[in-house]
This record gives C-alpha cells, sequence and structure tokens, in this order.
C-alpha cells in the first residue's frame, strides 16, 4: 500500500502560482478551475474543505498555488491545489474577462429536471479510483450523499444519468463492468463498474 505521506510530496519545482477561473462546483463539494494564463491545460481540482472554506462559487478567480494531481488521477484532473489566498478576484479586475468565458445560467432546480452537468462524467472519473469496484447506486451516495429515492422523478432521472455516463465510459475503454445474472433471469439483477479489470475478477480467477 502506499504510503500517505509519501503521495502528499512534491517538489517545489512542481508549484504553480496563477489566477484560477472556477468553472464549476460539483454536488459532491469538490470544484474544478482552469489557470487563466494557459501555461498549463487541464482541470486544477479544489478539495471540498477548501471549497466551503472559501464559499467558492462558479464564474470566481482566485489566487492559487497547485501542482500535479495524485499519479493515479492525473489523466482527468492533472492538477490539484495546495494554498489559496484568501479572496477571490473577479476575472474583470485582472483584465483577463476576454480570456475566460462567461459560465452558463445556473441549471434549473434538480427537483424538476435532474441534473446533466457537463462535467459529470469528469467527476465520476475522479471518483472512481484503481482497485475499487462501484455500482451505480454508490456512484449516485458518493455524489448526492443521500440513497436513490425511486418515488422521486428527480433521482430516477438521476440515477439514470449516471448509469449512462458509467457505460459511455465502459465503451471509450476507461472502465470495465461485470453483470451478474440468476440462472431464471434474463436481465443482469447486480452490474458492477471498476476502471481496474482485475478488482472485478473473481478471487483465485
Amino acid at each position: 500500500m502506499e504510503n500517505s505521506h509519501n503521495r502528499n510530496k512534491f517538489e517545489l519545482e512542481d508549484i504553480r502560482e496563477t489566477d484560477v477561473f472556477i468553472y464549476s462546483v460539483s454536488f459532491s463539494g469538490n470544484s474544478f478551475g482552469r489557470d487563466t494564463s494557459g501555461e498549463n491545460e487541464g482541470p486544477i481540482f479544489f478539495h471540498k474543505s477548501q471549497t466551503e472554506k472559501f464559499d467558492i462559487k462558479p464564474g470566481d478567480t482566485f489566487r492559487a498555488r497547485y501542482v500535479p494531481n495524485y499519479e493515479d488521477r492525473r489523466d482527468n484532473v492533472p492538477w490539484r491545489t495546495i494554498f489559496i489566498f484568501p479572496q477571490p478576484r473577479p476575472a474583470e479586475e485582472r483584465g483577463i474577462a476576454e480570456l475566460v468565458p462567461v459560465p452558463p445560467p445556473a441549471p434549473a432546480p434538480v427537483a424538476k429536471k435532474g441534473i446533466e452537468p457537463s462535467d459529470l462524467k469528469a467527476q465520476i472519473e475522479a471518483l472512481v479510483l484503481p482497485g475499487q469496484v462501484w455500482t451505480r447506486r454508490e456512484v449516485f451516495y458518493n455524489l448526492f450523499k443521500r440513497d436513490i429515492d425511486y418515488k422521486r422523478n428527480e433521482d430516477r432521472l438521476n440515477a439514470a444519468t449516471i448509469g449512462n455516463h458509467l457505460r459511455a465510459l465502459c465503451r471509450a475503454g476507461k472502465m470495465s463492468r461485470m453483470e451478474l445474472y440468476r440462472h431464471d433471469i434474463d436481465s443482469a439483477h447486480s452490474v458492477y463498474f471498476s476502471v481496474d479489470l482485475d478488482a472485478l475478477k473473481p478471487e483465485g480467477y
């Protein structure tokens, strides 16, 4: 098992400092931004504790220091923040309003339409790590911090959206899935997903 101390180590030359434009706050509380200087591409990850502490909202711009993300998460989200300067600085004050798109209008309330955020697939990819096995229900719980209530229309829509994204990741070769069947039923009664094919194999296989 990887030592947690070593996992958090990084070199001084790995540290970048720049203004980061926040383009998304996930339902689990994590935030995602991008380097406004254009020096480094790809999402920059803000942990939910940082989101809460600094009251991060889409459209904010923060001065932040960030480093390469943990190796097992780097393909999808290459960077993570290690320090945020206390006050957000709006893009207009930095003279970069033309370099970043205007954030889209807030989506309709979940209670009416369910969710379809453009970054949901990235959130799922950041959530599922090698060696872990997930069901759609477990992914839903980690994103919404509650179980699926199939009596609620929005929960059915959100669960279907998660299932569609999981299957899309399988088709793209980024995940594998295992379906379990009973001898007297044609459809699978359980479906498991993992980015690590070996994690889906029965013990001793």
